[in-house]
């Protein structure tokens, strides 16, 4: 049960991402990738067992991705 000023059609509406692209950091840890404004992949969304990570400024939203062989 949802309680909710909204309207159930605005509530459970499905929204659409941009194309991401999911890139593992470690065992339950992933960061979701898209073409920023540049031209380069930004940090979308992360999803991660390992609170440290949401704290990390690196892998915040809208942070540039370094070109690197492998994430961190």
């Amino acid at each position: 049960m949802l309680w909710s000023l909204l309207d159930p059609e605005t509530v459970w509406a499905e929204r659409r991402e941009p194309d991401v692209a999911w890139r593992p950091l470690g065992p339950g840890r992933w960061v979701a990738l898209a073409t920023g404004p540049s031209g380069r992949p930004a940090v979308v969304r992360l999803v991660s067992t390992e609170p440290r990570d949401y704290l990390d400024p690196a892998l915040a939203p809208g942070t540039i991705w370094p070109e690197r062989a492998s994430p961190a």
